[in-house]
């Protein structure tokens, strides 16, 4: 059992036991262990530690006087629509169901539906413990709140809207006054050149070393849904301007195949 939570919670392959190296190192702590094989982690193994761990996270949900239920739609790698349920405890949250709802018309009142009849499958069976229910800002999740709300079971409940989508919301609307929006455009724009040419990002570690830095420094993309990486996106810039502006002088009049783009050039 402590052999395939290593594999689960570390993300490792199944078949971890049975690479070269993996054999090697039981081998060396025992001699007589039989390591489990991949079809058994993939299979009564995986059965078990999911029966176990949600035996505990049941245990943990039922103790609990208070309930805060947060839940969102989500898709996955496949592109598959999936809904999630988490509890928040005194643990952290507790991830409760994510279930695949296909082709199924997520309208206001199919959402509180939907979240209805998980929540009267909670371990205690006592929806007057639901503290609160946290969603997204979308207008879907306002909408169902009033759906929510025309249970009677339901009244209690406080309906929260998620900080950190809030948040992020607000830093997006920032980002769009024009002084930061352009300041984002060249940033964003000098490091896509790089990160697209390894060749001339290779280049840029000399000139860092050459003003001083300890360590070669990356170039950070932004990304539109992690609001966190704007800021990273400008430190990366600035902390090597000089070694930019250096790349810019040395190479810049060279042919654009043997250079970043033109765009990139100009602004550095």
């Amino acid at each position: 059992m402590l052999a395939a939570m290593w594999c689960f919670l570390g993300n490792h392959p199944f078949n971890m036991y049975e690479q070269a190296s993996g054999k090697k190192f039981i081998e060396a702590l025992n001699p007589a262990y039989k390591a489990p094989t991949r079809k058994t982690i993939a299979g009564p193994l995986l059965t078990s530690v999911y029966t176990m761990t949600k035996s505990r996270t049941n245990d943990i949900i039922a103790a609990m006087d208070l309930i805060n239920v947060i839940t969102d739609e989500s898709s996955n790698i496949s592109g598959s629509r999936i809904c999630n349920i988490s509890v928040h405890s005194p643990y952290g949250s507790l991830h409760y169901i994510s279930e695949d709802i296909r082709a199924k018309q997520m309208t206001a009142p199919a959402a509180a539906q939907w979240l209805r009849n998980h929540l009267l499958e909670l371990p205690n069976g006592d929806l007057s413990h639901i503290n609160s229910i946290i969603t997204d800002t979308c207008a879907l999740m306002f909408s169902m709140w009033v759906e929510m709300q025309r249970f009677i079971k339901f009244k209690h409940c406080l309906f929260i809207l998620c900080d950190f989508h809030g948040i992020q919301l607000l830093v997006k609307d920032l980002l769009q006054i024009p002084l930061f929006q352009d300041t984002l455009h060249k940033a964003q724009t000098i490091v896509k050149a790089f990160r697209r040419s390894l060749l001339q990002y290779a280049r840029l570690p000399e000139f860092q070393l050459h003003y001083g830095a300890k360590r070669y420094k990356s170039l950070i993309l932004s990304v539109i849904t992690r609001w966190g990486t704007q800021f990273r996106l400008i430190q990366s810039v600035l902390n090597s301007k000089d070694a930019l502006k250096r790349y810019a002088h040395n190479f810049g009049d060279l042919v654009p195949k043997k250079r970043v783009n033109q765009a990139s050039i100009d602004i550095l």
